[in-house]
């Protein structure tokens, strides 16, 4: 019983955190993209103008608590070590940011609750739209809108996403090929897990 309440609050966690966490990652990367604007193609870097590390790392340690609940010690024992190894490498938002994704995902299928997440990351990205959608509206009326930074952030994400677009094409247009190869695959994989 206690632990069906915890779940309840983890989903919605766990959809803020991989939100927060990919944007994070492609601050800290500093993604590029080529918006055009008023017909001439531009130079723009992704960046939020400020860092979501602390807002990570209370997700990070909600999750990190969870998983005590769990007894997967040698989980937050690797996230630990990967932690501070990125930390050297590549500093404190990367490795913040890199480390609450992987415990997202952990944790994430340790509840199998796939549904709920999903619900509740499609709300999240709903509240975000609506944002950007109720400045665009507002932008030709002449109002100041508070929303401008959300309708700034949609403009980054989709000229980004737009590099993507190609990639998740491609596996669309061969399914009839991946398809049988993935049967096959999976299983080999099931074979080899009994086998164990």
């Amino acid at each position: 019983m206690k632990l069906r309440g915890i779940m309840w609050v983890i989903s919605p966690l766990l959809a803020l955190q991989s939100i927060l966490g990919v944007l994070q990652l492609l601050d800290a990367f500093l993604v590029t993209c080529y918006p055009m604007v008023h017909r001439a193609t531009t130079y723009r870097e992704f960046s939020l103008g400020f860092s979501l590390t602390p807002a990570l790392i209370i997700l990070m340690l909600i999750i990190l608590a969870y998983l005590i609940t769990r007894k997967m010690y040698v989980v937050i024992l690797i996230s630990a070590y990967v932690l501070i190894l990125l930390y050297f490498f590549k500093g404190p938002d990367v490795s913040v940011a890199f480390t609450s994704l992987m415990l997202l995902g952990v944790a994430l299928l340790d509840s199998r609750r796939f549904q709920d997440y999903f619900t509740w990351l499609l709300a999240l990205l709903t509240v975000f739209e609506g944002a950007a959608l109720i400045h665009w509206i507002l932008l030709p009326l002449g109002i100041v809108s508070p929303f401008a930074w959300f309708a700034d952030l949609e403009f980054s994400l989709f000229y980004v996403a737009a590099k993507l677009a190609p990639l998740l094409v491609l596996p669309l247009m061969f399914m009839w090929v991946l398809r049988p190869l993935l049967r096959w695959g999976l299983g080999r994989v099931r074979n080899y897990v009994k086998v164990i």
